[in-house]
Protein backbone atom coordinates (compact mmCIF):
# COMPACT_ATOMS: atom_id res chain seq x y z
CA UNK A 1 0.00 0.00 0.00
CA UNK A 2 1.18 3.49 -1.01
CA UNK A 3 1.79 6.25 1.43
CA UNK A 4 -1.21 7.98 -0.53
CA UNK A 5 -3.25 4.82 0.07
CA UNK A 6 -2.44 4.83 3.18
CA UNK A 7 -3.61 8.23 3.59
CA UNK A 8 -7.00 7.87 2.19
CA UNK A 9 -7.54 4.62 4.30
CA UNK A 10 -6.65 6.30 7.74
CA UNK A 11 -8.93 9.57 6.46
CA UNK A 12 -12.34 7.21 5.64
CA UNK A 13 -11.60 4.62 8.47
CA UNK A 14 -11.72 8.18 10.74
CA UNK A 15 -14.34 10.01 8.78
CA UNK A 16 -16.64 7.02 9.34
CA UNK A 17 -15.77 6.75 12.99
CA UNK A 18 -16.14 10.41 13.75
CA UNK A 19 -19.41 10.70 12.22
CA UNK A 20 -20.81 7.56 14.50
CA UNK A 21 -19.87 9.65 17.56
CA UNK A 22 -21.31 12.82 16.30
CA UNK A 23 -24.65 10.84 16.11
CA UNK A 24 -24.24 9.25 19.87
CA UNK A 25 -23.81 11.60 22.76
CA UNK A 26 -20.11 10.77 23.44
CA UNK A 27 -17.05 12.62 23.91
CA UNK A 28 -13.82 11.91 22.45
CA UNK A 29 -12.46 10.64 25.43
CA UNK A 30 -15.34 8.14 26.02
CA UNK A 31 -15.56 6.81 22.66
CA UNK A 32 -11.70 6.14 21.84
CA UNK A 33 -10.73 3.43 24.34
CA UNK A 34 -13.40 1.18 22.58
CA UNK A 35 -12.63 2.71 19.18
CA UNK A 36 -8.68 2.13 19.60
CA UNK A 37 -9.47 -1.50 21.62
CA UNK A 38 -11.24 -2.95 17.57
CA UNK A 39 -8.19 -1.39 15.83
CA UNK A 40 -6.20 -3.44 18.16
CA UNK A 41 -8.52 -6.43 17.54
CA UNK A 42 -8.15 -6.20 13.92
CA UNK A 43 -4.53 -6.12 13.84
CA UNK A 44 -4.06 -8.55 16.33
CA UNK A 45 -6.74 -10.88 13.91
CA UNK A 46 -4.67 -10.01 10.97
CA UNK A 47 -1.18 -10.96 12.24
CA UNK A 48 -2.86 -14.55 14.25
CA UNK A 49 -4.18 -15.31 10.47
CA UNK A 50 -0.88 -15.18 8.82
CA UNK A 51 0.45 -17.69 11.13
CA UNK A 52 -2.30 -19.58 11.54
CA UNK A 53 -2.07 -22.43 9.29
CA UNK A 54 1.84 -22.12 10.96
CA UNK A 55 0.79 -22.75 14.30
CA UNK A 56 -1.97 -25.37 13.11
CA UNK A 57 0.63 -27.25 11.18
CA UNK A 58 2.95 -27.16 14.21
CA UNK A 59 0.27 -28.55 16.63
CA UNK A 60 -0.34 -31.63 14.04
CA UNK A 61 3.07 -32.19 13.91
CA UNK A 62 3.77 -32.69 17.78
CA UNK A 63 0.24 -33.95 18.25
CA UNK A 64 0.00 -38.00 20.15
CA UNK A 65 4.09 -37.49 20.55
CA UNK A 66 6.65 -37.18 23.48
CA UNK A 67 6.62 -33.22 22.58
CA UNK A 68 2.67 -32.74 22.29
CA UNK A 69 2.05 -29.28 23.25
CA UNK A 70 -1.29 -27.25 23.19
CA UNK A 71 -2.46 -24.76 20.28
CA UNK A 72 -2.44 -22.15 22.93
CA UNK A 73 1.43 -22.46 23.87
CA UNK A 74 2.31 -22.98 20.01
CA UNK A 75 0.15 -19.84 19.08
CA UNK A 76 2.14 -17.90 21.57
CA UNK A 77 5.36 -19.03 20.91
CA UNK A 78 4.99 -18.45 17.08
CA UNK A 79 2.52 -15.57 17.04
CA UNK A 80 2.99 -13.81 20.43
CA UNK A 81 -0.56 -14.24 21.43
CA UNK A 82 -3.57 -16.38 21.22
CA UNK A 83 -7.16 -16.29 19.64
CA UNK A 84 -9.38 -18.36 20.57
CA UNK A 85 -12.63 -18.44 18.00
CA UNK A 86 -14.61 -15.61 20.11
CA UNK A 87 -12.21 -13.32 19.33
CA UNK A 88 -11.46 -13.87 15.81
CA UNK A 89 -13.09 -10.56 14.08
CA UNK A 90 -14.94 -12.30 11.90
CA UNK A 91 -16.78 -14.03 14.08
CA UNK A 92 -17.53 -10.95 15.55
CA UNK A 93 -18.35 -9.47 12.86
CA UNK A 94 -21.01 -11.53 11.54
CA UNK A 95 -22.31 -12.36 15.02
CA UNK A 96 -26.28 -11.83 14.52
CA UNK A 97 -27.68 -8.18 15.00
CA UNK A 98 -30.17 -9.26 18.31
CA UNK A 99 -26.66 -10.46 20.56
CA UNK A 100 -25.36 -8.08 22.54
CA UNK A 101 -22.25 -7.24 21.24
CA UNK A 102 -20.67 -5.03 23.69
CA UNK A 103 -20.52 -8.50 25.98
CA UNK A 104 -19.41 -10.69 22.69
CA UNK A 105 -16.55 -7.87 22.58
CA UNK A 106 -15.58 -7.47 26.74
CA UNK A 107 -15.55 -11.58 26.01
CA UNK A 108 -13.42 -11.44 23.47
CA UNK A 109 -10.44 -9.12 24.96
CA UNK A 110 -10.99 -11.71 28.03
CA UNK A 111 -10.19 -14.39 26.20
CA UNK A 112 -7.19 -12.43 24.88
CA UNK A 113 -6.32 -11.48 28.51
CA UNK A 114 -6.72 -15.08 29.52
CA UNK A 115 -3.75 -16.24 27.54
CA UNK A 116 -2.03 -13.40 27.69
CA UNK A 117 -1.83 -12.18 31.72
CA UNK A 118 0.58 -9.30 30.75
CA UNK A 119 -2.26 -7.48 28.29
CA UNK A 120 -4.40 -7.55 31.78
CA UNK A 121 -5.56 -4.00 32.65
CA UNK A 122 -4.81 -2.59 28.89
CA UNK A 123 -7.12 -4.07 27.35
CA UNK A 124 -10.92 -2.19 26.99
CA UNK A 125 -13.79 -3.86 28.47
CA UNK A 126 -16.80 -2.12 29.71
CA UNK A 127 -15.96 0.37 27.89
CA UNK A 128 -17.55 -1.06 24.73
CA UNK A 129 -21.40 -1.14 26.77
CA UNK A 130 -20.74 2.49 26.26
CA UNK A 131 -21.01 2.09 22.11
CA UNK A 132 -24.64 0.14 22.20
CA UNK A 133 -26.44 1.29 25.43
CA UNK A 134 -28.80 4.08 25.90
CA UNK A 135 -31.39 5.66 28.05
CA UNK A 136 -34.76 6.45 27.32
CA UNK A 137 -36.57 7.30 30.42
CA UNK A 138 -36.38 4.53 33.19
CA UNK A 139 -34.86 1.96 30.42
CA UNK A 140 -31.44 0.93 28.99
CA UNK A 141 -31.87 0.28 25.50
CA UNK A 142 -29.20 -1.72 23.61
CA UNK A 143 -28.82 -0.65 19.85
CA UNK A 144 -25.69 -2.30 18.23
CA UNK A 145 -26.12 -0.21 15.09
CA UNK A 146 -22.57 1.68 16.25
CA UNK A 147 -20.73 -1.44 17.10
CA UNK A 148 -21.93 -3.12 13.94
CA UNK A 149 -20.54 -0.06 11.46
CA UNK A 150 -17.26 0.02 13.40
CA UNK A 151 -16.48 -3.41 12.82
CA UNK A 152 -17.65 -3.17 8.94
CA UNK A 153 -15.43 0.01 9.26
CA UNK A 154 -12.22 -1.58 10.60
CA UNK A 155 -12.74 -4.59 8.64
CA UNK A 156 -11.54 -2.23 5.97
CA UNK A 157 -8.10 -2.22 7.03
CA UNK A 158 -6.20 -5.13 4.79
CA UNK A 159 -5.38 -8.68 6.34
CA UNK A 160 -2.00 -8.42 4.88
CA UNK A 161 -1.63 -4.69 7.15
CA UNK A 162 2.30 -5.11 8.67
CA UNK A 163 2.63 -3.77 12.69
CA UNK A 164 4.03 -0.45 10.36
CA UNK A 165 0.58 0.00 9.30
CA UNK A 166 -1.16 -0.66 12.77
CA UNK A 167 1.34 1.67 14.12
CA UNK A 168 0.60 4.99 11.82
CA UNK A 169 -3.60 3.77 11.83
CA UNK A 170 -3.29 3.80 15.60
CA UNK A 171 -1.33 6.66 15.73
CA UNK A 172 -3.37 8.97 13.22
CA UNK A 173 -6.22 7.94 15.69
CA UNK A 174 -4.74 9.31 18.67
CA UNK A 175 -3.67 12.80 17.27
CA UNK A 176 -7.52 12.80 15.68
CA UNK A 177 -8.85 12.22 19.13
CA UNK A 178 -6.18 14.51 21.09
CA UNK A 179 -7.23 17.50 18.74
CA UNK A 180 -11.00 16.42 19.10
CA UNK A 181 -10.41 17.22 22.92
CA UNK A 182 -8.51 19.86 22.35
CA UNK A 183 -4.48 20.49 22.85
CA UNK A 184 -4.89 19.51 26.47
CA UNK A 185 -5.76 16.21 25.44
CA UNK A 186 -2.82 14.46 27.40
CA UNK A 187 -4.23 11.59 28.10
CA UNK A 188 -4.03 10.70 24.58
CA UNK A 189 -0.20 11.47 24.14
CA UNK A 190 1.62 8.16 22.62
CA UNK A 191 4.86 9.05 20.78
CA UNK A 192 5.93 7.62 17.71
CA UNK A 193 8.62 6.18 18.77
CA UNK A 194 5.87 4.20 21.65
CA UNK A 195 3.74 3.10 19.13
CA UNK A 196 6.39 1.78 17.26
CA UNK A 197 7.74 0.30 20.32
CA UNK A 198 4.12 -1.09 21.04
CA UNK A 199 3.74 -2.59 17.57
CA UNK A 200 7.10 -4.40 18.34
CA UNK A 201 5.81 -5.93 21.26
CA UNK A 202 2.59 -6.94 20.25
CA UNK A 203 4.19 -8.40 16.90
CA UNK A 204 7.25 -10.35 18.95
CA UNK A 205 9.75 -13.07 17.16
CA UNK A 206 9.30 -15.38 20.07
CA UNK A 207 5.85 -15.45 21.63
CA UNK A 208 6.41 -16.54 25.74
CA UNK A 209 9.70 -14.78 26.97
CA UNK A 210 8.33 -11.60 26.01
CA UNK A 211 6.04 -10.76 28.73
CA UNK A 212 8.74 -8.91 30.86
CA UNK A 213 9.45 -6.85 27.49
CA UNK A 214 5.06 -5.87 27.61
CA UNK A 215 6.29 -4.93 31.19
CA UNK A 216 9.04 -2.78 29.99
CA UNK A 217 6.63 -1.26 27.31
CA UNK A 218 4.33 -0.17 29.79
CA UNK A 219 7.26 1.35 31.70
CA UNK A 220 8.55 3.18 28.74
CA UNK A 221 5.17 4.45 28.46
CA UNK A 222 4.72 6.04 31.84
CA UNK A 223 8.10 7.41 31.73
CA UNK A 224 7.21 8.65 28.83
CA UNK A 225 4.08 10.48 29.85
CA UNK A 226 6.07 11.54 33.05
CA UNK A 227 8.88 13.30 30.78
CA UNK A 228 6.44 14.93 28.73
CA UNK A 229 4.57 16.37 31.36
CA UNK A 230 7.46 17.60 32.38
CA UNK A 231 8.83 19.25 29.60
CA UNK A 232 5.56 20.50 28.39
CA UNK A 233 6.54 23.55 30.31
CA UNK A 234 9.77 24.42 28.63
CA UNK A 235 9.31 22.74 25.40
CA UNK A 236 12.70 21.11 25.79
CA UNK A 237 11.80 18.27 22.85
CA UNK A 238 15.58 17.42 22.24
CA UNK A 239 15.86 16.34 26.06
CA UNK A 240 12.69 14.73 25.40
CA UNK A 241 13.94 12.62 22.20
CA UNK A 242 17.05 11.98 24.32
CA UNK A 243 15.38 10.08 27.00
CA UNK A 244 13.26 7.88 24.28
CA UNK A 245 15.87 6.81 22.31
CA UNK A 246 17.58 5.97 25.68
CA UNK A 247 14.40 4.00 26.55
CA UNK A 248 13.94 2.13 23.11
CA UNK A 249 17.74 1.40 23.30
CA UNK A 250 16.77 -0.35 26.71
CA UNK A 251 14.24 -2.13 24.97
CA UNK A 252 16.00 -3.36 22.13
CA UNK A 253 19.00 -4.82 25.24
CA UNK A 254 16.04 -7.00 26.63
CA UNK A 255 14.82 -8.28 23.57
CA UNK A 256 18.33 -9.23 22.61
CA UNK A 257 18.60 -11.35 25.91
CA UNK A 258 15.08 -12.55 25.91
CA UNK A 259 15.71 -13.87 22.77
CA UNK A 260 18.25 -16.21 24.01
CA UNK A 261 16.21 -17.24 26.96
CA UNK A 262 13.00 -18.02 24.27
CA UNK A 263 15.94 -20.65 22.88
CA UNK A 264 16.93 -22.23 26.52
CA UNK A 265 12.95 -22.05 26.58
CA UNK A 266 12.14 -23.82 23.38
CA UNK A 267 14.75 -27.06 24.39
CA UNK A 268 14.23 -27.42 27.27
CA UNK A 269 10.30 -26.07 28.88
CA UNK A 270 10.82 -27.74 32.21
CA UNK A 271 14.16 -25.48 32.98
CA UNK A 272 15.96 -28.69 34.25
CA UNK A 273 18.69 -30.33 32.10
CA UNK A 274 17.47 -33.04 29.91
CA UNK A 275 19.23 -35.41 26.81
CA UNK A 276 17.95 -33.69 23.40
CA UNK A 277 18.43 -35.63 20.62
CA UNK A 278 20.53 -33.77 17.96
CA UNK A 279 21.91 -30.73 20.53
CA UNK A 280 23.01 -32.74 23.71
CA UNK A 281 23.61 -35.80 25.28
CA UNK A 282 25.04 -36.29 29.19
CA UNK A 283 27.32 -39.10 28.49
CA UNK A 284 28.52 -41.48 30.91
CA UNK A 285 31.95 -42.81 31.11
CA UNK A 286 31.13 -46.27 30.03
CA UNK A 287 29.44 -44.80 26.95
CA UNK A 288 32.79 -42.60 26.21
CA UNK A 289 35.04 -45.47 26.59
CA UNK A 290 32.35 -47.70 24.11
CA UNK A 291 33.42 -44.99 21.48
CA UNK A 292 36.61 -45.51 22.04
CA UNK A 293 37.42 -42.07 24.51
CA UNK A 294 36.05 -39.99 21.54
CA UNK A 295 35.18 -36.67 22.39
CA UNK A 296 33.12 -35.81 18.76
CA UNK A 297 29.67 -34.66 20.21
CA UNK A 298 28.12 -36.73 17.20
CA UNK A 299 28.61 -39.78 18.58
CA UNK A 300 26.49 -39.11 21.27
CA UNK A 301 24.06 -36.67 20.44
CA UNK A 302 22.82 -38.90 17.75
CA UNK A 303 20.52 -36.79 15.16
CA UNK A 304 16.77 -36.09 14.43
CA UNK A 305 14.71 -38.42 12.68
CA UNK A 306 11.68 -36.88 11.27
CA UNK A 307 8.55 -39.39 10.86
CA UNK A 308 7.29 -38.96 7.43
CA UNK A 309 4.40 -41.90 8.10
CA UNK A 310 6.04 -43.63 5.28
CA UNK A 311 6.85 -47.62 5.45
CA UNK A 312 10.03 -48.70 4.07
CA UNK A 313 8.71 -49.65 0.87
CA UNK A 314 6.96 -46.51 0.12
CA UNK A 315 9.85 -44.67 0.61
CA UNK A 316 12.10 -46.99 -1.41
CA UNK A 317 9.16 -46.25 -4.40
CA UNK A 318 9.40 -42.57 -3.75
CA UNK A 319 13.37 -42.77 -4.08
CA UNK A 320 13.82 -44.68 -7.13
CA UNK A 321 10.85 -42.20 -9.16
CA UNK A 322 12.53 -39.18 -7.98
CA UNK A 323 15.75 -40.81 -9.11
CA UNK A 324 14.03 -42.03 -12.53
CA UNK A 325 12.94 -38.36 -12.95
CA UNK A 326 16.40 -37.14 -11.85
CA UNK A 327 17.86 -39.45 -15.03
CA UNK A 328 15.18 -38.08 -17.22
CA UNK A 329 16.33 -34.39 -16.88
CA UNK A 330 19.94 -34.98 -16.95
CA UNK A 331 19.23 -36.33 -20.46
CA UNK A 332 17.14 -33.42 -20.99
CA UNK A 333 20.03 -31.39 -20.08
CA UNK A 334 22.31 -33.29 -22.38
CA UNK A 335 20.57 -32.69 -25.28
CA UNK A 336 19.94 -28.50 -24.70
CA UNK A 337 23.69 -28.65 -24.08
CA UNK A 338 24.62 -30.70 -27.66
CA UNK A 339 21.64 -28.11 -29.50
CA UNK A 340 23.53 -24.79 -27.53
CA UNK A 341 26.95 -26.27 -28.58
CA UNK A 342 26.34 -26.59 -32.38
CA UNK A 343 24.48 -23.10 -32.56
CA UNK A 344 27.36 -21.49 -30.62
CA UNK A 345 29.13 -23.14 -33.74
CA UNK A 346 27.09 -22.17 -36.24
CA UNK A 347 27.38 -18.60 -35.15
CA UNK A 348 31.29 -18.69 -35.25
CA UNK A 349 31.01 -19.99 -38.44
CA UNK A 350 32.74 -23.09 -37.91
CA UNK A 351 30.32 -25.26 -38.89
Amino acid sequence: MTTEELKKLEATLWQTADTLRANSDLKSSEYSTPVLGLIFLKFADNKYSLMENEINTEFKKLKATRRERSIEDIAIEKCGFYLPPESRYDYLLNLPGNEDLAVALKKAMQSIEKYKPELTDTLPLDEFFRLNRRKEGNDTIIDNTTIIRLLKNFADIPKNASGDMFGQIYEYFLGKFAMAEGQGGGEFFTPRSVVRLMVQIIEPHNGTVFAKLHELLKEVDKSVRHIEKELSKNKDLKTLKDELEELHQDAKATEYFFGHIAWLQERFPEAQYEDVTGLCKLASLDEVKEQEDSLNPGRYVGVVIEEDGKTEEEFIDEMLSMNAELEQLNAEARKLETVIGKNIRLIAGEE
